[in-house]
C-alpha cells in the first residue's frame, strides 16, 4: 500500500516539476527562491514541499520514511513547518511552499492550515476538508461504506442524534 502511495506521489511531483520547469522566467529574475542556473541552460525551479503537522507527527518514523523517499528526487525540497510557527505565527509568516502536506492531530489548528492553503494556493496532497471527517468515526464509517470497502461488524453510539435508533 505504501508503494502504491509513493508511486502516486512520484507522479504528482513529476507533474509539478514539469510544470515548474516549463514556466517562463527571465534570467534576471532567477535569484528567487528555488531557482538553479547552469551557464547554458534555462533556470530549473525546485518544487518546495511544505510539511504542516505537529512535531509528534512530523518527526514520526512513517513521516521520516516519506521524507527520505521525497528527498531522492532531485528537484524536490522539503521543509517541515516548525510547531511554534504553526501554533503562534499568523499564516502570512508561514514558510512558502509549492506543495502542502498537512496532517491533523490533537492541538493542530486545521482552520489555520486551510486559511494558509487559501492564501498561498499550494498544490494540496491530502484534502484538508476531509480531515474533519477523520475526527468523526461515524463519517469515517460512512465514507468506507459508500466506497464499498468491507468493514468488520461495528456499533456506534450516536449521542448527537435526536433519534438514538
Amino acid at each position: 500500500m505504501l508503494e502504491k502511495r509513493m508511486r502516486n506521489l512520484e507522479r504528482r511531483f513529476s507533474r509539478l516539476s514539469n510544470d515548474a520547469a516549463e514556466s517562463t522566467t527571465s534570467s534576471s529574475d532567477c535569484g528567487g527562491r528555488g531557482m538553479l542556473l547552469d551557464e547554458d541552460e534555462a533556470p530549473i525551479k525546485h518544487v518546495h514541499v511544505g510539511i504542516c503537522a505537529m512535531e509528534k507527527k512530523s518527526r514520526s518514523k512513517p513521516m521520516k520514511e516519506i521524507l527520505t523517499r521525497l528527498e531522492e528526487f532531485e528537484y524536490l525540497r522539503t521543509e517541515i513547518f516548525d510547531e511554534q510557527v504553526i501554533l503562534k505565527e499568523p499564516i502570512e509568516n508561514w514558510p512558502l511552499c509549492d506543495c502542502l502536506v498537512s496532517f491533523h492531530s490533537k492541538g493542530f489548528p486545521l482552520e489555520k492550515a486551510q486559511a494558509y492553503a487559501e492564501l498561498r494556493k499550494p498544490y494540496i496532497i491530502n484534502n484538508l476538508d476531509m480531515q474533519y471527517d477523520l475526527q468523526d468515526r461515524r463519517a469515517v464509517y460512512n465514507t468506507l461504506e459508500r466506497e464499498g470497502i468491507e468493514l468488520p461488524r461495528f456499533a456506534i453510539l450516536d449521542r448527537d442524534s435526536d433519534d438514538p435508533s
